[in-house]
């Protein structure tokens, strides 16, 4: 089948990943100008910062596979095991930044970025298909879409369809938070292994990326 999936974090990058090793043709889309989503890293000058997921855990059999192999890989590894004192699970950071690590999945893939999904669309030709546009009107037919990006803009794409989707869907709701990222001119205050997690009703996480292995500064 020829599938087309809308969104290149590390969700649509896993779902096109799992799609093409049984053989389907994938194409991902992302609006963005690079893959990653939420595992999102920039870089001020000599510095670099994760601005969104900072860090991993485990929780399943099949995905702790995945790990070890980037681990292998040397993409991931393990940073700490707790931040105020070890519970036992491991949290696993990429290398270089998380961005690295989607851009390591999407390799050998056909991710085309920069490129907004407008529409998707029962295809006129053949009913059992559909149709992607993009935006700028071109058209791609495909035998099924996994969409991947955030539900309101999933919903958006999908209400020419005539696909239902689930009211519970409809009702989730998203949290707004506002990050800062800072260079400092010294040494933070931020204690071993260099992350604090809720530390109080304002901040839900505060991090050294330096402390963490990613960033020279």
């Amino acid at each position: 089948m020829r599938i087309i999936v809308v969104g290149a974090g590390l969700s649509g990058l896993m779902a096109a990943r799992e799609c093409a090793s049984h053989g389907h043709e994938v194409i991902v889309f992302d609006k963005g100008r690079g893959v990653g989503g939420r595992l999102a890293t920039r870089r001020i000058k000599d510095a670099t910062l994760d601005h969104g997921a900072q860090f991993f855990t485990v929780r399943d059999q099949q995905f702790q596979k995945l790990v070890d192999g980037w681990i292998t890989d040397g993409i991931v590894r393990e940073w700490c095991r707790g931040f105020v004192a070890e519970d036992g699970h491991p949290r696993y950071v990429v290398n270089n930044g998380m961005t690295a690590l989607t851009k390591h999945i999407a390799q050998d893939l056909d991710v085309r970025t920069s490129t907004l999904v407008f529409a998707v669309k029962p295809c006129d030709a053949d009913p059992k298909k559909w149709t992607v546009v993009i935006d700028d009107n071109s058209r791609i037919d495909c035998d099924a879409v996994v969409m991947t990006c955030p539900l309101p803009q999933s919903y958006s794409l999908t209400v020419t369809t005539g696909v239902e989707l689930p009211q519970d869907l409809l009702l989730t709701d998203y949290d707004r938070t506002i990050g800062l990222l800072a260079v400092l001119d010294g040494p933070s205050a931020v204690p071993a292994p260099g992350g604090i997690q809720n530390p109080d009703d304002v901040f839900s996480w505060i991090g050294d990326n330096q402390a963490k292995g990613i960033s020279s500064i």
